[in-house]
């Protein structure tokens, strides 16, 4: 069943699995080439000092200014398709987004604890992330410019399940998942309190609901996404072919690897801006955007005039 809100109004699961995939979809799109270049970063060996800028220069020269959207069509899928499956998760595991209709505002129930509203975002995100784990494959293969097995999504699969193993498909789906779910179980738990905590004070009603939602946001993804970025350097080096470090290696072989040729520092300095950068806006748009959507569509249901 899905959740209801106080005024009686119910966030359906279509509502929560399209509201997803939507702002998934417009923050993937606007976000690609922070993710592009974050990838030429982590490929590289920390002892290249490949730099932000001097990564997006790389990746300008060999493919032109269209290289920093390289993979965004198995992105789009990814998060499109992994953003659905996690507000439709977080909408059945109860941590439901509601709507408070005398102010025109979503709100999440303040009743959970902390260390529930950390599981939900946790098993939601890691779930969502197990799900489209092939298409992450195809995407981190995309933007590090390899088309080995050709420029289609589904030619690559097969590429990929023939040459290399079906597993090949799930190459990095441990560091992936120590990667997605802190972040998420982390974020959940941030944005949660966070709006629990701001919202009741003054600033609130200073500052516009979709301005205050997309700060919280950004500040919650900012935290999370440094806590997790050893995670997210392993699973890239495991993903891509012919990498120093990579190519197929356990999740162990890679960390000793890196760990012996390039010390403890490239765990957490490798891609670590362009990431931050984007992990937060991302997630802090998705969010604002979900929020609107679901907002607009229970108020056009309800046949009321949503507050400005």
């Amino acid at each position: 069943m899905a959740p209801q809100s106080p005024s009686g109004q119910v966030v359906s699961s279509s509502t929560s699995l399209m509201g997803g995939c939507i702002s998934g979809v417009i923050t993937t799109i606007a976000t690609q080439p922070l993710d592009v270049i974050r990838t030429e970063m982590q490929k590289a060996p920390s002892k290249q000092g490949l730099n932000t800028w001097a990564a997006c220069k790389n990746i300008v020269h060999q493919h032109g200014w269209k290289g920093l959207w390289n993979g965004m069509v198995p992105s789009v899928l990814r998060v499109g398709t992994g953003m659905g499956i996690y507000f439709f998760c977080l909408n059945h595991l109860h941590v439901p987004v509601v709507l408070e209709s005398n102010k025109g505002m979503l709100q999440q129930p303040q009743q959970q604890s902390s260390l529930t509203i950390f599981s939900v975002g946790f098993f939601a995100r890691g779930l969502a992330a197990a799900a489209v784990m092939p298409f992450t494959v195809v995407k981190t293969r995309f933007e590090a410019g390899d088309r080995w097995y050709g420029n289609g999504i589904i030619q690559t699969l097969r590429g990929i399940a023939r040459a290399e193993h079906p597993t090949a498909l799930f190459r990095g789906f441990l560091p992936t998942i120590l990667r997605d779910s802190p972040f998420s179980g982390v974020y959940l738990l941030l944005y949660s309190k966070s709006k629990a905590a701001i919202e009741p004070l003054d600033v609130a009603t200073m500052i516009p609901r979709p301005l205050l939602n997309f700060c919280i946001g950004a500040f919650s993804g900012v935290f999370a996404t440094i806590l997790t970025n050893p995670p997210d350097v392993v699973r890239t080096r495991m993903q891509l072919r012919n990498v120093e470090g990579g190519g197929g290696m356990s999740v162990m072989h890679v960390v000793r690897s890196m760990y012996k040729n390039e010390g403890i520092g490239a765990f957490f300095h490798l891609g670590v801006l362009p990431r931050v950068v984007k992990r937060s806006v991302q997630a802090a748009l998705t969010w604002t955007l979900y929020h609107e959507f679901v907002a607009m569509r229970l108020f056009r249901s309800s046949g009321k005039h949503r507050p400005a």
